[in-house]
């Protein structure tokens, strides 16, 4: 199956064939590294939010493996779609600025019998920063099939040449 070109389209077959590049990324869950699930700690899914609006847009795939295998959303334990949604919408108001929700719109779709999360996002016309749970604000963008943090001169250099 190709990559869903529209926000619209949709991907049916058994494994999405999506490696993480530039505008794609998949994450099997939002709420809890299954590595270290014991640990509680959270999976911070706002960062390649922020970094797909500072770049050129992307769609996150939640309830992916990153080698495209659908697991679906169960690992994160949320009672209803509903209180997924909410989750997210949560995390953007808290770690991103107004313009993000304009611009990131989730859905939950059937893919592989398990229900996943199709988040789209399209690119920022100013910087979106990220705040974290200290309060400090950050920018991060897409490298390649990563998400990093810009700081310093690059930051501005970054900015002045992506958002004028």
């Amino acid at each position: 199956c190709a990559p869903p070109t529209t926000p619209s389209a949709t991907c049916t077959c058994e494994r999405l064939r999506l490696p993480a590049h530039l505008r794609t990324q998949c994450r099997e869950v939002v709420r809890h590294d299954l590595e270290v699930r014991m640990a509680g700690r959270q999976y911070p899914l706002e960062l390649p939010l922020a970094a797909f609006l500072n770049t050129d847009g992307g769609t996150l795939f939640v309830g992916v493996s990153d080698d495209g295998v659908p697991q679906g959303l169960a690992a994160d334990g949320f009672a209803s779609d509903d209180a997924w949604l909410l989750h997210l919408d949560i995390l953007v108001t808290a770690h991103l600025s107004g313009v993000a929700h304009a611009r990131v719109k989730a859905r939950l779709v059937a893919l592989g019998g398990v229900r996943v999360a199709r988040v789209d996002v399209q690119p920022a016309d100013v910087p979106v920063f990220c705040t974290g749970k200290d309060g400090v604000e950050a920018f991060y963008i897409r490298a390649s099939a990563g998400t990093r943090q810009v700081t310093g001169s690059d930051l501005l250099a970054y900015t002045k040449q992506r958002f004028g």
